[in-house]
Formats: C-alpha cells, structure tokens, sequence
C-alpha cells in the first residue's frame, strides 16, 4: 500500500496521557520483539526467534533507531512503527497497537507521524506491506489515505509421500 503527498501530512492525534519515543538499540530490542510478536498473533501463526528477529530488522545496514517509533501510555508500550528509509520511499515495515488499545486513533497516529517525518526526509511516498487474508487490516490504511498499488498471490500445495520423490 501507499501514501503519497505534495503537502507536510497532518499532525498525528496521540490519545492523552501517550508520550512517543525513539527505540534505544539494544535497551528496547526485547521488548519490541515481545510487542510486535503480540501484536501480529493469529492461529497458526509461528514468530520468528528473537535472534533472527533481531539479525534482520536491525540490520547495521538499513537500521535507524530514529524511525522507530514507541508509544507509551505511563509505563506500558501500546503502539510501535518500525520504519526504514529506502532510497525512493519511506516504509514501515511493522505496525502494531495492543489489543486493549485499538480503535483508539493508535494506529492512525503512529501512521501519521510516520508520514511526517518521512515528508520531512524528503520523501513524498510513503508505503507498506499488508497481508492480504487481513481486509480489516487493508481497510484501516485505505482510511488513513493509503492506496493498494500492487497485490501478491501466494499458491501452496501441500505434497503427499508419493510426490516428495
């Protein structure tokens, strides 16, 4: 999915009582795995390990402490944006709020902020991967302005002992 924009987006609505920081690398490395991996729970779903979590979403080459972004509200991380800077746009890469926490503006303000600071980077686009078995999920960024620019079709089949030869 993507945002593109001429104009600096709007300010992001933060829910009262949120404060917004910047990932301190390896101070908030778990706790952001523990959060993201929360947050993209579903049935039969397999996270990945914290190590190769860790390996490739903070890769030396592409890793930015400052585009990853951590809402708390007191104490308790409720929202998080891991974003990256690729040459011809921004991208959040992962995107989660806390169940208790959604359909609050969570999401919407974490998107927004990222739209901003991108725009600030110099970038006009801004874009995204969603899963596509998620509408729910695709609906909620069409609401914060983003379109559906490519779709991927995943075909499996499932072989039996016979076949494996």
């Amino acid at each position: 999915m993507l945002v593109e924009s001429d104009t600096l987006p709007h300010l992001p609505a933060w829910p009262a009582g949120c404060t917004l920081r910047t990932v301190v690398a390896q101070q908030d490395d778990q706790v952001v795995y523990d959060f993201i991996q929360s947050a993209f729970e579903q049935p039969g779903r397999t996270p990945p390990s914290f190590e190769s979590w860790r390996d490739y979403m903070m890769r030396p080459d592409s890793f930015e402490s400052d585009l990853w972004f951590l809402l708390f509200h007191g104490e308790s991380l409720i929202g998080a944006a891991l974003c990256y800077d690729e040459p011809e746009f921004g991208w959040i890469r992962q995107i989660g709020v806390a169940p208790d926490w959604r359909r609050q503006g969570v999401g919407t303000a974490l998107l927004r902020h990222a739209f901003r600071v991108f725009f600030q980077r110099g970038h006009k686009k801004v874009a995204l991967g969603v899963d596509s078995k998620r509408p729910q999920a695709q609906s909620f960024y069409e609401k914060a302005g983003m379109k559906c620019i490519r779709r991927y079709d995943e075909y499996y089949k499932t072989l039996n002992e016979t076949e494996k030869t």
